[in-house]
C-alpha cells in the first residue's frame, strides 16, 4: 500500500530495539522495499563514526545510518551537516555519494 506522511526520528531512536523489534525495521516495514521517497539525514555527523579507530566500537547510529540505506536502496538520501569531518573515514556513511568500495577512490 501506498503511505503518505513524514517520520521524523533522531539517530537514537533510529537505532533502537525493543519487544517490537528494531525502531529500523518498523521504518523500513511502514516505507516498504520499493520505497523511493527522501530519507534526510540531518546533523548527520552523528553517523560519522561507520568506521572506527578500534574495530567493533562503531556507533549504534552510524550502523543504523548505513544499514538503512541498504535496506532502502531506491530511497533518495541527503546528507545534511555544518560539521566537518576530520577524515575521510568520517564520511564513511555517505555511501550513496560513491566514495567507498570497488572502482571508487577508497576501496
Amino acid at each position: 500500500p501506498e503511505r503518505e506522511g513524514v517520520l521524523v526520528l533522531t539517530y537514537s531512536g533510529l537505532s533502537a530495539s525493543g519487544g517490537a523489534g528494531s525502531r529500523l525495521q518498523q521504518v523500513v516495514d511502514w516505507c516498504g522495499e520499493d520505497y523511493d521517497g527522501c530519507l534526510l539525514f540531518d546533523e548527520s555527523h552523528c553517523a560519522k563514526n561507520l568506521i572506527a579507530d578500534l574495530p567493533g566500537t562503531e556507533t549504534a547510529a552510524a550502523r543504523a545510518v548505513d544499514t538503512i540505506q541498504r535496506l532502502l536502496p531506491n530511497a533518495r538520501v541527503v546528507y545534511c551537516s555544518a560539521t566537518a569531518a576530520s577524515e575521510p573515514r568520517h564520511y564513511a556513511y555517505m555511501t550513496r555519494l560513491g566514495l567507498w568500495g570497488p572502482a571508487s577512490p577508497f576501496p
